[in-house]
């Protein structure tokens, strides 16, 4: 190609050539340019999403200086500066591909885990942290027992408030 100077790697290409031509089948393919972060993200809802590579987890990527990065967490070092060592960046509106910053806070990874949304797969009540057995419904929260109700919408109540109680502000939702 005129102009580029990398080392040859396949079909007298640079590796970006190549791959642009064996993508395009033309390697001299100017491809769209990238705008500049965040303006590519997309407003759906109240969220800021990162619309193109995700991994498997729904969480956005981006690749900065080579390296790859998850976008929530650069959008935050981009606002905010380093992220010190130990801390995750936990999404309060509880969408993975979302950049907006006022969704975004620090949490440790205890903090990051209370604040998840709704009740695990294995849930047969469908409500986070309430149980059925013979007598009616239990709450459990962080392995400790705060009693069996006889409805769900009470044993639902109770952990909540309990959740609140322990877990504050990373609470999480329902």
């Amino acid at each position: 190609m005129d102009g580029c100077h990398e080392k040859k790697h396949a079909l007298n290409f640079c590796m970006m050539h190549y791959a642009r031509f064996r993508k395009h089948g033309d390697a001299s393919i100017t491809l769209r340019p990238r705008k500049s972060w965040p303006e590519d993200a997309i407003d759906e809802g109240d969220c800021l999403v990162w619309p193109y590579n995700l991994d498997t987890h729904g969480y956005g990527t981006v690749t900065v200086n080579r390296k790859k990065k998850l976008a929530h967490r650069h959008a935050w070092e981009c606002a905010n500066g380093t992220i010190q060592s130990g801390m995750l960046v936990d999404h309060m509106c509880h969408n993975p591909s979302c950049v907006k910053i006022e969704h975004l806070r620090l949490a440790t990874r205890s903090q990051n885990n209370a604040n998840r949304k709704g009740a695990t797969v294995e849930s047969k009540t469908g409500i986070r942290n309430v149980y059925e057995n013979s007598r009616g419904f239990y709450v459990v929260v962080q392995k400790k027992y705060f009693g069996t109700y006889s409805s769900l919408e009470e044993a639902e109540l109770i952990a909540k408030t309990r959740r609140d109680e322990l877990f504050g502000r990373f609470a999480g939702g329902a």
